[in-house]
């Protein structure tokens, strides 16, 4: 069984700690209360600056049948590449450093962030995890994405390495990524977002190219080869220069057929509503799959509230939230203001899209995710769905790396909502903070679920990319929250 530190010294099992939650849970009722003594995973080697914990997956890499646990440092220097990165794996169930494997590019160049964008999932057919890694700054900024397959050892190999179709410099292929099966065939196939492509079209009536810088665009590559030849290029239906379409993308069947839909979120997309047009609120377009997958979009998906600047569609994560049975889509405004008049900045929001075999043309959130009322929380900047309650829902989990937090600018906190049912305007129930406060920390900057002690239940973990270790500043730590349970009932919005 994993273990757990206790911060005064000895260790803390699962169970206990699932006890301890439980009864905070259960004795405050409705207010928001803490996982408390949560494990601490911190970088093998200490750097400042290099932001471990800034990106987060989880998987079964080894094969072992315990959830593995995988960090992204991708400002990490790596010999004398400055921010090259690093991906560090902690092997369950206990993490151990000591077993633990460090990943970089083979040939690690400065600036190239390797690890900004974590991904495991079932690549090669083998029912072992596998590891894909992007690295956007790569090649002079067109940017990589590395796949390292899953086995007993992930260091002794040369990982599969993709580039877009037409690489471009500074695009930042691999900024975001996707795993599903697009196209029916049973291989996964992989979408990889590169939202800083300049995109040359030619408009109705024109008789010169236009190129609009930074429209941004997502590849569709098809399993089992990934070839690029045969990688469909998806784009927004209205090219528009600095809409970054391609920041987030995702996989989800949201209209319940046969095929994984592609969604492409452009977070600084203008949107038009009658006369007024908002600039950089943010859209997402989906892309419905099939045999012969159609490059043109099915759906568009805005906010509830269409804000300037408020960054919709920033990060994208997929689940079943409602219950139903079809895939739903949790989508973040980090950059949302809350209360009258807009008097909280940044405060975030994530909405929900629910999945359903009639979705069809323009489409707002049926279901919005209120995370702290407070200014630059920037609540969304990070999003995750599991089970923790038990219910066999999906439990939404949301970052607010910038929450002020016992007088501690940036500190940072994570929010849930877990054990209810999913419907209207929804205040979390959870809130969870670092056991070591401090100002401009960042707990929150990433947030994953997976179930890392196999008691049934879906865990936390949370990345605080800009903490202390020991004297080195900004070094970064994860931190594992267990949640046995069951934890509820819980009353929202008393």
């Amino acid at each position: 069984m994993a273990r757990r530190k206790r911060l005064g010294g000895g260790l803390m099992s699962v169970k206990q700690l699932g006890v301890i939650l439980a009864v905070l849970l259960m004795s405050l009722g409705p207010v928001t209360a803490q996982l408390i003594q949560p494990l601490s995973i911190e970088p093998l080697v200490p750097q400042s600056g290099a932001r471990f914990g800034q990106t987060l997956a989880t998987g079964d890499v080894n094969g072992d049948g315990w959830i593995d646990i995988i960090v992204g440092a991708p400002f990490a220097d790596v010999a004398a590449a400055a921010e090259a990165g690093r991906v560090d794996v902690f092997f369950g169930p206990d993490f151990d450093a000591g077993m633990a494997s460090s990943l970089q590019a083979g040939t690690p160049t400065p600036g190239a962030h390797f690890g900004a964008t974590l991904l495991a999932g079932e690549v090669n057919g083998d029912s072992v995890a596998d590891l894909i890694v992007g690295v956007p700054g790569a090649n002079g900024g067109a940017g990589a994405v590395y796949i390292f397959f899953g086995g007993t050892s992930l260091e002794d190999q040369a990982p599969l390495t993709l580039q877009a179709p037409a690489p471009q410099a500074g695009a930042r292929f691999g900024v975001s990524a996707a795993l599903g099966d697009f196209n029916g065939d049973g291989n996964p196939d992989l979408v990889v977002g590169a939202n800083r492509t300049d995109v040359t079209t030619m408009m109705e009536g024109q008789q010169e190219e236009t190129v609009a810088e930074e429209a941004g665009q997502a590849f569709v590559f098809f399993g089992p080869d990934f070839a690029a030849d045969t990688a469909q290029t998806l784009q927004a239906s209205t090219v528009e220069a600095g809409a970054r379409f391609g920041t987030a993308v995702a996989a989800a069947n949201l209209n319940n057929d046969a095929f994984d839909d592609v969604v492409v979120a452009g977070d600084r997309t203008d949107v038009t509503m009658g006369s007024t047009t908002e600039r950089n609120a943010g859209e997402a377009l989906v892309f419905f799959g099939g045999e012969m997958f159609d490059t043109t979009s099915d759906v568009t998906l805005r906010a509830q509230d269409i804000q300037q600047g408020a960054a919709f569609g920033r990060v994208m994560v997929v689940d079943d939230v409602s219950g139903d049975g079809i895939d739903d889509l949790v989508v973040s405004t980090p950059l949302f203001d809350l209360g009258p008049n807009n008097a909280l900045p940044d405060a975030g929001e994530a909405l929900v899209f629910e999945g359903s075999q009639q979705i069809t043309g323009t489409v707002s959130a049926d279901i919005a995710i209120r995370g702290p009322a407070a200014n630059f929380a920037y609540f969304g900047t990070s999003l995750a769905v599991g089970d923790l309650s038990g219910d066999g829902l999906g439990d939404i989990i949301g970052g607010a790396p910038g929450l002020r937090v016992a007088g501690l600018d940036g500190a940072g906190g994570v929010f849930i909502v877990s054990g209810v049912p999913i419907s209207g305007t929804l205040n979390p129930n959870i809130s969870l903070r670092s056991p070591n406060l401090e100002a401009h920390a960042g707990f929150g900057q990433a947030v994953a679920a997976a179930d890392v002690d196999r008691d049934g239940l879906a865990d936390v973990i949370v990345g605080a990319p800009l903490e202390d270790v020991g004297d080195t500043p900004d070094a970064g730590r994860v931190y594992v929250f267990s949640s046995t349970a069951p934890v509820g009932p819980f009353i929202i919005n008393p």
